[in-house]
């Protein structure tokens, strides 16, 4: 809707910016809008919108509106400063619209032109009781061309703190990553150490039951032997004439040498399997040991890549914390 009848009372954003204008360290930039005004065919009717001002930029004369627009009069073409909202030196591209009433309808406004202006803010200038004590401090010591400004001085200070910040941040979140990895390391420490020992019972109890079983295969093929010994010595000695002059070993004494010798034998087979069982275990417990550190450097690793993922994600949202 275009504005009609008597001008509205300054808003109070209005009232705030050109309070703040009353600030000597605020420095405006004269806009030349009649040149290209004219070319418009500006008249009193009409109204100059001014668009895309950067934020923390403001005019010296106008009304602000929504959007860092602001709207001018025809009679204040020639009083609008813009200033920007820092001195840096930086150009930027304003938009000018001119508004006109529709002849047909006084509550409609139609766009009458529009142009690009571009504007220059101005470089920082220091204050004249620095500048003089620079001069000094370049009398003195020749070398010395740089020129220290107050701006420079909290921007180094605001820089040093917050790289402060970010460290303390850091070793923060280090300490914590390491007091976990701690914890972790502890867990798979216990768990190494109860899969140890419930591997170690298992073979000891297949070494046992595989002990077992090979006694009694030999217990049984002794007794075989035992009986098949007893069978052919008697069948020999029915076959043989009986003489007084030969000395033939009793049954009991051949059974009991025959007892002798097989559990000698059954001592070093027992002995033997033990060894080759033993070596086994050791083996399957290396093989084993092997495998369960592998698997958790793998799992250190990966929890430790997870960890570095989740800080590289999380690190832009604490340094705009951190800056804010």
């Amino acid at each position: 809707m275009l504005e009609t009848g008597s001008i509205e009372r300054p808003r109070p954003i209005a009232n705030a910016i050109r309070s703040m204008l009353q600030n000597e360290d605020l420095h405006s930039v004269a806009l030349d809008l009649r040149p290209q005004l004219e070319e418009l065919g500006l008249t009193d009717a009409d109204r100059i919108i001014i668009e895309n001002l950067p934020i923390g930029g403001a005019l010296t004369i106008g009304q602000c509106k929504a959007g860092r627009s602001w709207t001018i009069l025809p009679h204040e073409v020639d009083s609008v400063g813009f200033i920007a909202p820092a001195d840096d030196g930086r150009t930027y591209a304003l938009t000018v619209c001119v508004i006109a009433p529709d002849p047909s309808d006084h509550g409609l406004a139609k766009t009458k032109g529009q142009f690009t202006l571009p504007v220059t803010a101005p470089l920082p200038t220091a204050p004249a009781t620095l500048l003089l004590k620079n001069e000094r401090a370049a009398a003195a010591d020749p070398a010395t061309n740089v020129i220290p400004l107050p701006a420079d001085a909290a921007q180094a200070a605001w820089q040093e703190e917050t790289a402060r910040q970010v460290a303390e941040a850091e070793a923060r979140l280090k300490a914590k990553q390491q007091e976990q990895l701690a914890k972790i390391e502890e867990l798979l420490a216990t768990e190494d150490a109860a899969r140890t020992s419930a591997v170690e019972a298992k073979w000891r109890a297949e070494v046992e039951r595989q002990v077992a079983a090979a006694e009694a295969r030999l217990t049984a093929r002794h007794k075989e032997q035992l009986s098949a010994m007893e069978t052919r010595w008697r069948a020999r000695q029915a076959m043989r004439p009986s003489s007084a002059d030969v000395t033939v070993p009793s049954i009991d004494e051949q059974l009991a040498e025959a007892r002798q010798q097989w559990r000698a034998e059954q001592t070093a087979a027992r002995r033997e399997w033990e060894a080759e069982t033993e070596r086994r275990l050791a083996d399957a417990r290396n093989e084993w040991q092997i495998a369960e550190a592998r698997r958790a450097a793998a799992l250190r690793e990966s929890w430790q890549a997870e960890i570095a993922a989740q800080h590289a994600a999380d690190e832009p949202a604490r340094r705009a914390e951190i800056e804010r």
